[in-house]
């Protein structure tokens, strides 16, 4: 649905209508293949979708709060402070 609104005496256009990424563009967006959301889907563990006919569509808001659920921390990383000795790394120089 769009809105027409007046700000000052230029009309502007509001546009609330949904964003919507076919599967091409939404494994795009993350570096995925189109395959591998499909596989997702059928096993029902990937982003949320909207399913309108034959059609898949993804909204980025849905696509972004899947990917934030799946973040991992990295390892914890100690910091050198100023007038204390660094710790030897715990494995190895490669």
């Amino acid at each position: 649905m769009l809105f027409l609104t007046l700000h000052g005496r230029t009309p502007q256009v509001q546009d609330n209508r949904m964003n919507l990424h076919d599967t091409r563009q939404a494994a795009a967006y993350c570096g995925l293949s189109d395959r591998t959301l499909e596989v997702w889907r059928l096993q029902q563990v990937g982003p949320a979708y909207f399913k309108l006919g034959c059609a898949v569509r993804y909204t980025l808001d849905d696509f972004n709060t899947w990917l934030a659920g799946h973040r991992c921390a990295g390892p914890q990383r100690q910091l050198h402070q100023p007038g204390k000795p660094q710790a030897a790394p715990d494995h190895p120089a490669r």
